[in-house]
């Protein structure tokens, strides 16, 4: 699950958490935060893999799911979110809480 906010010194940050299972109990933690180069889809896609990338090297290779808000940078084509490298393969999904 990744969200945007902006702090009070105007940056733009992207927090992530992941959720797995654990003994077959869904979980949620905390990843890391992130300050974005930039608000735009590859801003945020980097800080998204930046934290991923830190936690573990084959995070891609697990991946099944990626949650966001239902901003509109979210769902941009360069967006990991929506990217045709990881969430349009057959077990990869996009998720968009509005």
């Amino acid at each position: 699950m990744a969200n945007g906010a902006t702090d009070v010194g105007t940056r733009e940050v992207e927090d992530v958490y992941v959720r797995f299972l654990e003994n077959g109990v869904p979980v949620s933690k905390f990843a890391g935060l992130k300050e974005c180069h930039n608000a735009k889809a590859t801003g945020i896609t980097e800080a998204i893999k930046e934290v991923m990338n830190e936690i573990d090297d084959n995070w891609k290779q697990k991946l099944v799911c990626l949650g966001s808000d239902g901003a509109s940078v979210m769902k941009e084509k360069q967006c990991l979110c929506s990217s045709e490298d990881r969430c349009s393969q057959s077990n990869k999904y996009s998720l968009y809480c509005t």
